[in-house]
């Protein structure tokens, strides 16, 4: 089978920009957990498998799917396939909401599989890492205060990390800053709520706004963003 183990974790959502070679510019459903692919009809796990190979094939016909995960957001179930070129080192993630198909399964399983079903029990992402609860900079008005404010938290929380991007979102009308991080070959994504700051810039500033889907959009600031 295409997945022969799921895995459930608490990373950060994937950032399709980061992508490299020629689908750098890739864009639109399925290339953000936020916007997910919708799988509807899908009855066994051959047929899921089926059902992503068939897209990737279609899709991304220069590509091969490398990992997978599994994501709980809320009351949806993503899955995470991880693509890599199959002549080349570029990589993209495309994300497929498979929740329908999740009921199905722990309904099958209610009684003959307990076990299974607890390794698919919800779970919520730790503050911070996901955009329904970032880490909230109180009373930051200034890019200075923001700054200090992150680089506390950052060197308590995660030390040896290195800053390696940061983007302004706006999710559900709040303002977050979302700063890429990496350590050797980890990489993360911590979610800043910046929204006391960004009230103030806008006052002074117009901003861009560029859509992702509903209740998701990405600020392009004037300024270069915050250091």
């Amino acid at each position: 089978m295409l997945f022969n183990a799921w895995i459930f974790c608490f990373a950060g959502i994937a950032d399709s920009n980061a992508v490299e070679s020629n689908i750098s510019v890739l864009e639109g459903i399925g290339y953000e957990m936020t916007n997910p692919i919708s799988v509807k009809g899908v009855k066994s796990r051959k047929e899921l498998d089926e059902y992503c190979r068939n897209y990737v094939s279609q899709h991304l016909p220069s590509y091969e799917i490398g990992d997978t995960m599994i994501y709980i957001l809320g009351q949806d179930t993503v899955l995470e396939l991880e693509c890599r070129e199959k002549e080349g080192s570029a990589k993209v993630s495309l994300y497929f909401n498979i929740s329908e198909y999740m009921d199905k399964v722990k309904k099958q399983n209610k009684k003959s599989n307990s076990k299974f079903l607890k390794s698919v029990k919800p779970m919520d992402f730790p503050e911070g890492i996901s955009l329904r609860k970032p880490i909230v900079l109180k009373k930051a008005v200034t890019r200075e205060e923001v700054q200090k404010q992150q680089e506390q938290y950052l060197e308590k929380k995660y030390p040896g990390y290195k800053i390696t991007r940061k983007e302004t979102w706006i999710f559900h009308k709040k303002f977050l800053e979302r700063v890429s991080l990496k350590k050797d070959d980890e990489e993360l994504i911590v979610n800043f709520d910046v929204s006391d700051y960004m009230k103030e810039y806008e006052k002074k500033h117009q901003l861009k706004k560029i859509q992702l889907s509903p209740g998701v959009e990405r600020v392009e600031l004037q300024h270069a963003p915050i250091p």
